[in-house]
């Protein structure tokens, strides 16, 4: 193994020997048979069989990093948060609450109004002066009030920015009112795909409440191929075997789409997220007595922390007299900072991006967190000037345990996906997710996903091709006074033979080409 790493360092010196980049190539080949081996195994067995092949995890994480593929700076995450708008989301808003609002029954959407969906500063019983960023995605507490159908939340939340309310969901709102836009605009193409479409389009009022987003996205995905020309039609679920969501009538070959979404954090980086949640609990009398900005680095995964860990050096930094502390610990870096009493902020809504930059310094496109929690005392209005008693914890996790689990929490759409491919067709997939995550795990995401697409064994299976892949990254967001915004980042792929489909289909669905 340290010679695998003396030509990996020989490599890096010189590049463009032939015989140093063919041993490189082997032991790439070689670590995937290794990592196969790993991932096979029995979590038992682990210990057993890295000790066999005496590799590291350190080493097989560097290795791993130097297989992904490269990939355009038009798509790493700092630099689509650059992008100049290109459409007014207002006017496509107001069009698609016109639009999508005869769908519903009136009695059901004024019932659906009467639960939680607005922000209310003046309750704290209601927990709103707390708020838990993971990204830009807003945590709801584990006790949170029940939220409105998904479907009847996307009409009221695009009615209250339509009507200028300042008590807005500055953090799901930004997702949900593009939602409205895409689908509003997409009316005329969704009737041209057939009763299928007609149906999933008439019952997203009554699905249960998580397939709505997945329904929107497979009606989206197949109006933009209609406008794109192609004679689309939806196929019907089947209840004996696996089927794709949308057939393409006018290629040659058989042509089938299949559509898979991801809203939400996943399951691990919920679980992270809400184990921070617990050590600021414990914290949270110490923190607000003190007034705190805290600073929590973990080099270990967050759930071997225990509160005892956390709170200890905490109390240390807390009694200190600097206004400004850090402390080393067993499990990583701590720092604190003490916050005015009376914190001053320009006019806006209660947080709102720009309050969170001015009272915590908080970037909505910040790359070097991965969480916040932040707390301030009860305030008579959402539109504030100055706030009491503010305090926060601001998280990363820089475990590599962590980082990869994160990373890789949408490859398993994409491989779903190519198993609802029917043998003897040809295929393509669009993946979307939403990506919330500072921009280390984001890229990170990416390149995993696009190891997996290119990957020939993932790709392929019996008889069935799938040379056309879309990844499509949203990044729904607020901006400013919570002005809502989406960049949609598509990556289209087509596989050597096939860059014909880059014509042919489209890559974009909710921001119009």
């Amino acid at each position: 193994m340290h010679a695998i790493a003396g030509v990996l360092k020989r490599l890096e010196k010189s590049p463009s020997d032939a015989a140093l980049r063919q041993e490189h190539d082997r032991l790439v080949k070689e670590l995937k048979r290794i990592q196969r081996a790993l991932r096979k195994a029995e979590k038992r067995d682990l210990l057993r069989l890295k000790a066999e092949f005496g590799i590291g995890e350190e080493f097989l994480r560097e290795l791993e990093q130097k297989s992904l593929p490269a990939f355009g700076d038009e798509y790493r995450n700092e630099q689509i948060q650059r992008v100049p708008s290109t459409h007014n989301l207002d006017e496509l808003i107001a069009y698609g609450v016109e639009a999508l609002t005869p769908l519903v029954d009136p009695e059901w959407l004024r019932a659906q109004s009467k639960f939680k969906y607005r922000q209310s500063y003046d309750r704290p019983e209601l927990c709103d002066c707390r708020l838990h960023l993971v990204g830009r995605q807003r945590l709801l507490p584990a006790d949170a009030p029940t939220r409105p159908h998904r479907f009847a939340q996307m009409l009221l939340v695009s009615s209250d920015i339509i009507a200028g309310r300042h008590d807005l969901d500055f953090f799901h709102g930004p997702m949900l009112v593009s939602e409205v836009a895409a689908l509003g605009r997409s009316l005329n193409e969704i009737h041209r795909m057939g009763p299928e479409a007609e149906r999933k389009l008439n019952t997203l009022p009554s699905v249960p409440d998580q397939e709505v987003a997945s329904a929107i996205y497979e009606l989206v995905v197949g109006a933009a191929c209609v406008r794109a020309g192609r004679q689309v039609e939806m196929l019907p679920a089947s209840k004996v075997e696996k089927t794709p969501d949308l057939r393409i009538h006018d290629q040659a070959a058989p042509f089938v789409l299949e559509c898979k979404r991801r809203i939400g954090l996943s399951k691990y980086a919920e679980a992270e997220a809400r184990h921070v949640e617990r050590l600021y609990s414990i914290s949270e009398a110490l923190i607000t007595r003190h007034g705190l900005s805290v600073e929590a680095e973990f080099d270990v995964p967050v759930s071997s922390i225990s509160e005892d860990s956390f709170l200890s050096p905490l109390t240390l930094l807390s009694g200190s007299k600097d206004t400004d502390a850090a402390h080393r610990t067993s499990w990583g870096n701590i720092r604190v900072r003490r916050l005015r009493t009376v914190s001053k902020c320009e006019t806006t809504r209660m947080f709102s991006p720009a309050f969170l930059l001015n009272v915590f310094g908080w970037n909505h496109v910040q790359s070097e967190w991965d969480g916040l929690i932040c707390q301030v005392d009860p305030t008579p209005s959402p539109v504030v000037s100055f706030v009491e008693s503010s305090r926060c914890l601001k998280w990363r996790c820089n475990a590599a345990e962590s980082r990869l689990k994160k990373a890789r929490g949408v490859t398993s759409l994409w491989a779903d996906a190519v198993k609802q491919i029917p043998t003897g067709e040809m295929g393509g997939i669009y993946v979307g997710y939403e990506e919330t995550m500072r921009a280390a795990i984001g890229d990170a995401r990416t390149e995993d996903l696009l190891t997996s697409v290119k990957d020939r064994k993932l790709s392929h299976r019996n008889w069935v091709s799938v040379p056309w892949t879309v990844v499509s990254r949203l990044y729904p967001q607020a901006l400013g006074d919570g002005v809502p915004e989406l960049i949609e980042s598509a990556i289209p792929m087509a596989e050597t033979g096939y860059e014909h489909l880059h014509g042919i289909f489209p890559s974009k669905v909710f921001v119009p080409e």
